[in-house]
């Protein structure tokens, strides 16, 4: 009958394997502390600001008048097409996609040119200007190359992609649709600004509710003449 009792040398081997397993999770629990009290102690980066020229301070004259402002994802794109031998080979792909906020704003005049019939006012104020450079949010901004030979041109695409990025967000500002887009923003904030001053005025504090039209010099407003307005001198209206 078969001896079912382990022998030495079994014995043997289930210890020593035992005992290595116990030492690979030590060394495994030892390096996982290390690597923690490594990060934990590691030293933090500091960003510093170096302020290489002195910042210049200028008015504008009369005064800026935010308006309306658009959000919106802007994504652009630049593909390029490597040759060997002067034939095309693969095809770089890169996109950056960046969130962005144009904001339009009109200069305030000292003197505004109103029209008035009856309880309603009609002003043409100054044509809306995009404030420029367009702000973007670099904190999410994502960027990425794609094609076979990416890995090797990637930072240079991006780079050069990069650059186009404020040129290009200026022309959108001054798209037509953009413009049209935020022309009913603009008209509600330009009407809330000339409320509260027409109010002020000695002809409109009668307590009636005063409708305020609202058109831009870049809209063409030549029917108002024939709706009935007659001109009303509210000068410095701004500067009360």
């Amino acid at each position: 009958m078969l001896n079912d009792k382990p022998t030495n040398i079994q014995m043997s081997i289930k210890t020593t394997v035992l005992t290595a397993a116990l030492l690979i999770a030590a060394g495994g629990n030892a390096f996982l502390y290390y690597k923690l009290h490594k990060v934990e102690n590691e030293p933090r980066p500091v960003v510093t600001v170096v302020e290489r020229e002195q910042p210049i301070v200028m008015r504008t004259e009369g005064g800026l008048l935010e308006v309306s402002s658009i959000k919106a994802n802007e994504t652009f794109s630049r593909g390029v097409i490597h040759t060997l031998a002067g034939l095309e080979t693969v095809k770089t792909h890169s996109e950056i996609t960046v969130p962005v906020v144009f904001r339009y704003q009109i200069q305030l005049a000292k003197e505004w040119k109103f029209l008035r019939r009856g309880n309603t006012v009609a002003v043409v104020a100054p044509a809306v200007k995009p404030s420029l450079p367009v702000g973007i949010d670099t904190a999410k901004l994502k960027a990425e190359a794609k094609g076979p030979l990416a890995a090797f041109h990637e930072k240079e695409e991006l780079e050069t992609l990069h650059r186009t990025i404020s040129p290009a967000l200026a022309e959108h500002a001054i798209a037509p649709r953009y413009i049209a887009l935020q022309r009913d923003a603009a008209r509600q904030t330009v009407a809330e600004f000339v409320r509260k001053w027409v109010l002020k005025q000695p002809d409109w504090k009668s307590g009636e509710k005063v409708m305020v039209r609202v058109f831009f010099e870049d809209e063409p407003i030549s029917a108002l003449a024939s709706e009935g307005f007659s001109p009303v001198a509210l000068k410095e209206v701004v500067d009360n």
